[in-house]
């Protein structure tokens, strides 16, 4: 009769350490090992209906990476849009003209090189002829001159669920424009990727955030980890808050297009 307890002794000493050894994982040797691992599932849409869309608006929003919120955006060798150019590269998704947030007109390989870098020609003297050749060198895009990524959002309350939500319809990386005596221009996008179809790429696509957790850029954007400022709302006559205030107006009025939207699921239900 000894045997049978002994056997359950042994079995309440030694079967935790069992268990738990058959389910010991190896920790990733360095960042290589860990970004070859499977990519984790995207984060799932609820569902949504046409008829369920109650209301919505647009909105266009700068994540300017220079805020100390948004230094991810610009962390060496993990920069957003160098996922966003590998992915094109790859024909993972399509880069649209940078006048176009609509993402109607696609880039093809040639103008997205001419995007993406700048085409110089310089004169060298062949050390056989002696006569002066004229040299194309292409430069590409440094990625730390990009000072902003604009988005474009909807909006919208979804009837189905009683419950106001936002989605990503577009991103575009934004860099500034200079005269030729130095003077500031404006800021102007690069090109547009339309979200939705970038959104599995930028699953494989590592990005760290203000608290240093590793993430996907996906998750990043989609969980909003990131500082912005309202530029437009979808109006009849185009308008960017610019157009019609500046300074101190114009980020009043950011705050108070961004103000509304958050009270208007509130202010639907108070009777």
């Amino acid at each position: 009769m000894a045997y049978p307890k002994l056997m359950i002794w042994a079995l309440l000493f030694f079967g935790p350490q069992l268990i738990f050894a058959q389910h010991t994982f190896e920790t990733p040797k360095n960042d290589q090992e860990l970004s070859s691992q499977a990519a984790p599932p995207l984060l799932q849409y609820s569902h949504l209906e046409e008829r369920d869309v109650f209301w919505e608006t647009r909105i266009w929003r700068d994540i300017i990476v220079a805020e100390k919120a948004n230094q991810h955006f610009s962390a060496i060798d993990q920069e957003l849009i160098a996922a966003l150019i590998k992915a094109a590269e790859y024909g993972e998704i399509t880069l649209y003209h940078p006048i176009d947030d609509r993402f109607s007109q696609p880039l093809c390989p040639a103008d997205r090189k001419a995007i993406l870098g700048e085409t110089d020609t310089t004169t060298v003297i062949d050390p056989e002829t002696l006569e002066e050749e004229h040299i194309a060198i292409y430069t590409p895009l440094n990625y730390q001159n990009i000072v902003a990524y604009r988005l474009k959002e909807v909006w919208y309350f979804d009837l189905q669920r009683g419950k106001l939500d936002v989605r990503i319809l577009g991103l575009a990386p934004i860099v500034e424009e200079y005269g030729e005596d130095g003077e500031f221009l404006a800021r102007r996008p690069l090109f547009w990727a339309y979200y939705p179809d970038a959104r599995q790429a930028l699953a494989k696509s590592r990005s760290y955030t203000p608290y240093n957790t590793p993430m996907s850029w996906a998750d990043a954007l989609d969980a909003r980890f990131f500082s912005s400022l309202i530029i437009k709302q979808s109006n009849l006559q185009d308008r960017r808050i610019e157009d019609y205030a500046e300074g101190m107006q114009a980020l009043l009025e950011a705050e108070k297009i961004q103000e509304k939207i958050r009270n208007f699921e509130q202010d639907l239900w108070t009777y």
